[in-house]
Parts: C-alpha cells; structure tokens; sequence
C-alpha cells in the first residue's frame, strides 16, 4: 500500500516539474491530468480488491505521562490517532508532548475518566479493553484474507446451583456416583476456568477421612471427563482434622463463552472394599465459589464467582450393593403328564420350568440346592440317573439323585 501512495506522489511531483520546462497547452495538461486520474483510479480499485482496513492494536503495561519517550507511547498514538475527534493530528513519534497530552484527555472525556491527561490504571484499562487484541485472519468478500482484531475484554464469572444428572444418596463400593454440579456464566468475556476447588466433609463425625471412602474426583462437562485428582491423602488440604478436607483440581482450561452457560459436575468413585468402620458413613460435597482461579481475555486472574457455595445432599457410603432375586414358575411349566421312556437308551423329560428375575445389580447364579422330585415307588429310583439344569438349550449343570424313601 505505501509503495501505490509513494507512486501516485511521484507521478504528480514529476507533473509539476514538467509544467515550467515547457510551456503547454491546456488541452496536454488536460491529458496528464486524465492520465493521472486513471491512475488513481486504478491504484484504489486495487485496494478495495484487496479488502478490509487495517485496525491498530497495542497493550499497555505502565504508566504513561508528558515528557516520556517510550515504545508504549508510540503504541498509544497510534491508537489514539485511529479517532480524529480525540488526536486530529495523528503524529506518532514516540514522544508523549503536549499534543498527545491533549489526545488523552479527549479520550479520557469520551470515555468518562478523570481528565487528567496521563495514562494511568483506569485509562490502560479503557484503552486495553478497546485495543489489546491479536489480529485474526479472515476473508473478505475477494477471498483475500484481512485482518480482524480479537479485542481483550473483560469479564465475570457468575456460579449456580444445578442438579446432578443421576442423583443418588447411597453410593457402594467400586462405582462412580455424581456428587455435586453447578451452572456456571460468563459475562463479558470468554472465561477461561483453571482450577476448581471441592470440600468434602465427614457430616456425621469427625472420624473419617475423604481418602478411606473414595479413590478419585472427576470433573465432567457433559460426557466429557476435563480432569481427574486421586482422593489420596497427598492431595487433600485438611481443614478440620478427620472432618473437613480441600481438593484443587488445577491444569484447567475450562472455557465458558462469553454470554453463555456451562455446567460441571463432579464425580465421586468409591474405594471397592468399604472397611467395615465407615460402611453407612455420610459425606457431603461442596464447589467452592471462592476456590477458583480464572482468567478472561483481558489476562486478569480472578480467584473467586459471585454466587455461593454449593453443596451436595448428604451421602451414605455402603458396601457392594446386593442383588433382589425373584424366583417364579415360568408360564410354559409342563403341565401332569404321562411319560413314556425307552429301556434301551437314555429320555430327557422336563420336570419343571422357572424364571429368575435380578433387580438393582447383576447377579451371577453360582449354585442351587434342595431340589426335590418326589417319585410313586422306590422301583423306580433306578430309571433316574440325573437331574439337569438347562438356560434354554445350554446345559448349565448336572447332578447325581440322592433318594430318601420315595423323593
């Protein structure tokens, strides 16, 4: 772009040079004058070709004030001279004189600061706010690409109380429970979460520890696990000894969108062999609003939400949970009948049909006694050489009668 502005400088430069050697007509100067024209024309279709406008960026890190000379005063102009109502004259030399003295305090009227004329922690904060960003290439209507600046923002982060997808309050040993969830809203700016910070505390005594009933802590977005911390001793800060225990959960990089909500939920997995001192003791769990380290897209770092902490209902650890077995006649159980057997081979006669329904867990089915067949005579104890157990056509088990008089 400079290179075009220099050529069309050049060109009417050298039209005035040209004028006093010779003198010309009217209609040549004309000429030129169209010619040049043309040029112009040409060298602005090329620029609009290319698409977009340039958008200065800078970031500001210190104190600026009249008499400095500095990089960060360069930046400061230049940003400043992209509003003709605050800096008309648009120099950028790096020194701060009184004209950028006199560009600040417009900038700083316009936007409702002290004018003061310096550029101190409010005004950086405005002016970052409005122009520290990263450029962003994208395309214009050409297919050429422009540059689009990311302007830093700043934000807040805003926490409420969510329900856990699968509640339940009594957790055995060897699975993974929710334990506590919460919504949380950014507003501003993007959020970017770092660390989250969960309480666990024994509610019926102080006698337990967090370490004894449970392995790990998960944090989960959706069905997406972010981070998962041992529940070990190591990473527990005790605040209330054998009561009340801290987890940080840290290395997060947890975006919330500026405008929208996300929930988290923390999981709790149980440790499988539940020692017989803690079976049906009670724990509760709590995100801690105050727990937080987070950063917008200003690069603050915020160490606490607004909102409250939040806390889960108590929960009862337990040992592995039992299996209800219900036992019932299936509805094809044969019916009394006559059977005919073979005396030169071997009959298989279905004595009986039952289901066997399990409820809450699975249940595996490891041995079945007192079975009783109860036979007419005792002449007849020898034709029976087995009784068998069959899941449909799947032999299970057989086993050897032992007769008692007449079953």
């Amino acid at each position: 772009m400079k290179n075009k502005i220099i050529a069309i400088a050049l060109a009417l430069t050298t039209l005035a040079w040209i004028a006093p050697m010779k003198a010309a007509t009217v209609d040549e100067l004309q000429a030129q004058i169209n010619t040049l024209l043309q040029q112009i024309a040409q060298l602005q279709a090329q620029l609009a070709a290319q698409g977009g406008t340039s958008t200065a960026t800078g970031c500001f890190t210190k104190n600026l004030s009249k008499g400095m000379k500095d990089a960060e005063v360069t930046t400061l102009q230049q940003v400043l001279k992209t509003d003709s109502s605050v800096y008309p004259e648009g120099l950028v030399t790096g020194y701060f004189g009184s004209l950028t003295e006199a560009a600040v305090k417009k900038f700083q009227a316009k936007y409702g600061i002290d004018q003061v004329g310096t550029v101190g922690p409010a005004t950086r904060a405005k002016l970052n706010a409005l122009y520290c960003g990263t450029a962003q290439q994208t395309s214009s209507p050409s297919g050429s690409p422009t540059a689009t600046p990311v302007v830093a923002a700043y934000g807040t982060l805003s926490v409420q109380s969510y329900p856990v997808s699968n509640p339940q309050t009594t957790l055995y040993g060897g699975n993974t429970y929710d334990a506590v969830a919460a919504q949380y809203k950014a507003t501003g700016s993007d959020i970017i979460v770092k660390k989250v910070a969960i309480k666990v505390t024994d509610v019926d005594g102080a006698d337990s520890f967090p370490w004894q009933a449970f392995t790990t802590f998960s944090l989960w977005d959706g069905s997406n696990k972010i981070a998962e911390l041992s529940a070990s001793q190591a990473n527990a800060i005790e605040n209330t000894f054998a009561d009340v225990y801290t987890y940080n959960i840290a290395g997060l990089n947890w975006v919330v969108p500026n405008g929208q909500t996300k929930v988290l939920t923390v999981k709790a997995t149980v440790v499988s062999g539940i020692p017989a001192d803690l079976n049906t003791e009670q724990f509760s769990f709590t995100l801690l609003h105050d727990g937080l380290v987070f950063t917008d897209t200003a690069g603050v770092v915020y160490t606490s939400a607004s909102g409250s902490d939040l806390s889960s209902q108590n929960l009862t650890i337990t040992t592995a949970q039992k299996a209800s077995v219900t036992l019932a006649i299936a509805a094809d159980n044969p019916l009394d009948t006559n059977v005919i057997g073979s005396t030169t081979g071997t009959s298989r006669i279905d004595l009986m049909k039952f289901t066997l329904k399990t409820e809450d867990v699975n249940a595996t089915l490891n041995s079945a006694s007192g079975l009783t067949v109860t036979i007419g005579t005792t002449t007849i104890q020898s034709y029976i050489t087995a009784v068998e157990l069959w899941d449909g056509s799947t032999l299970v088990q057989s086993a050897a009668p032992v007769f008692d008089n007449a079953t």
